[in-house]
């Protein structure tokens, strides 16, 4: 059985570490991981070729997530998702948002920002 490596995931399948600062900026390094899948389950998945990487990546990060392997804010980076797009995914697949005290006193800290600013 032969083997297609798709150049598409080798760049969308990534993950990301964070670096030292540079120039003032963080800059996000990212390592690559290349996904090998057989020539007879690009066919079978019924997607346009061009959306295979998305998706893959979007899959893997509810998984993960859901699984408790990634957090809420890793897994929506993983998606390249806005954080309530990301919710919104979750909420379809019939995934409960785990909800912790870092993240309540995160909203909090920026419901007190809006709250000074108006």
């Amino acid at each position: 059985m032969g083997y297609t490596s798709l150049h598409g995931l080798i760049k969308a399948l990534k993950l990301k570490s964070s670096c030292p600062f540079q120039k003032g900026v963080m800059h996000r390094m990212k390592k690559e991981l290349t996904l090998i899948i057989p020539d007879d389950l690009l066919p079978a998945m019924k997607l346009p070729s061009e959306e295979i990487p998305g998706r893959l990546k979007r899959e893997l990060a509810i998984r993960l997530y859901a699984k408790g392997l990634l957090t809420f804010g890793k897994a929506r980076a993983l998606a390249e998702m806005r954080r309530w797009d990301f919710h919104d995914l979750l909420g379809d697949e019939g995934i409960r948002r785990r909800y912790d005290v870092g993240e309540l006193g995160e909203d909090l800290a920026v419901l007190e920002d809006l709250a000074c600013r108006s």
